[in-house]
C-alpha cells in the first residue's frame, strides 16, 4: 500500500484473514470486525453452522503492517499466528486478541507475543501488556531450552534459565502477587522444617509443642532475624554445621522470594518509581 492509499473494513464477521507480504505505508481501519464459523443456509433458509467448520483464524506473515487500526474487534476466539510481521506501529483500542499464540517455533511466539506486549504499552494498557510479557518470558524458556538440547551444552544457558524459572515459579514472572504470597510461605515453611530436623527437633510429638516450635516460624521468615536465635529459644544448644548451612541458605531465598512477592504486588505502580 502506498502512504495516501485507505483501506477501511467495518462490521463483518471472519473465519479466515490472512496478511501475507503486506507492506503498509498507508491506512488500514478494521472497525467492529469479529470471527466467526462457516455456515451454511438448508432447504428452508435456516442458517446453521457447517458441520465441517473450521476454527477461525488470523494469519500475519512477512508483512508490516505500519499504521493500522483496529477499533471494537473481537478476535478472542480466533487462532492468532504471528510469522516475521511487525505490529508496533498499530492502533489498538476496544479490541480483543487471543492470549495465546499458535506457531511451532517458541522463538516466533515470542516475538510475537513481544510485538502485542509493545502495541498495548503504546497505547497505555499496561495489565494487558504485562500478561503478554508473561507469555513472551515463558517462550523464551522454551527458547533456551531447545538451543541447550541442540547445542548440547547446558551450562551456555543455565543461569539465565534458572533465574527464569524462578521468577515463573514464584510470581509468574511478577504478573500475580498471590501466587508470590504462596511461594513465599512455602519455600520459607520448607526450610523451617529442615532447619528444625537439623537441629533434631520433631515438633510432632504433641499437638502443644508443635505449635510452640512453629511459633518461632515467622521469625525465621524474616531474613534478617538473628543467627542461632531460633535454635536456642527451641532447643538451648547452639546450631551446628548443617544448621548454619540451612539458615544460610534459607536466608537469600526467603529473600528472594521476598523481594518478587513486592515487585509482584507493585506490578501495577508507576514506571520509574
Amino acid at each position: 500500500m502506498q502512504e495516501n492509499d485507505v483501506i477501511q473494513i467495518n462490521g463483518i464477521n471472519f473465519n479466515q484473514i490472512e496478511f501475507a507480504n503486506v507492506l503498509n505505508y498507508g491506512n488500514i481501519t478494521l472497525n467492529a470486525v469479529k470471527t466467526t464459523t462457516f455456515c451454511q443456509v438448508n432447504e428452508k433458509g435456516e442458517t446453521r453452522e457447517s458441520p465441517h467448520a473450521f476454527t477461525p483464524y488470523l494469519h500475519i506473515k512477512n508483512s508490516d503492517l505500519g499504521k493500522t487500526t483496529w477499533i471494537g474487534c473481537d478476535f478472542s476466539a480466533a487462532e492468532l499466528r504471528l510469522e516475521s510481521a511487525k505490529l508496533t506501529d498499530m492502533f489498538v483500542t476496544g479490541t480483543q486478541f487471543p492470549r495465546q499464540l499458535t506457531h511451532e517455533s517458541p522463538e516466533q511466539r515470542r516475538l510475537g507475543y513481544g510485538q502485542l506486549r509493545k502495541v498495548y504499552e503504546n497505547r497505555g494498557d499496561t495489565t494487558t501488556a504485562n500478561e503478554y510479557f508473561a507469555e513472551q518470558m515463558n517462550e523464551y524458556i522454551k527458547t533456551l531450552e531447545q538451543d541447550r538440547v541442540a547445542r548440547r551444552n547446558s551450562w551456555l544457558h543455565f543461569w539465565e534459565l534458572l533465574n527464569l524459572r524462578l521468577n515463573r515459579f514464584s510470581t509468574n514472572h511478577g504478573q500475580s502477587w498471590q501466587r508470590g504470597l504462596g511461594m513465599t510461605l512455602l519455600v520459607s515453611a520448607a526450610f523451617f522444617g529442615v532447619y528444625l530436623l537439623s537441629l533434631g527437633i520433631w515438633p510432632g510429638t504433641s499437638f502443644t509443642y508443635f505449635f510452640t516450635v512453629w511459633s518461632y516460624w515467622l521469625e525465621f521468615i524474616n531474613p534478617i532475624h538473628d543467627a542461632g536465635f531460633v535454635a536456642e529459644e527451641l532447643s538451648g544448644v547452639k546450631e551446628t554445621t548443617v544448621s548454619r548451612f540451612v539458615e544460610g541458605l534459607s536466608r537469600i531465598f526467603i529473600a528472594y522470594f521476598i523481594y518478587q512477592l513486592i515487585q509482584a504486588f507493585r506490578k501495577h505502580g508507576k514506571k520509574g518509581e
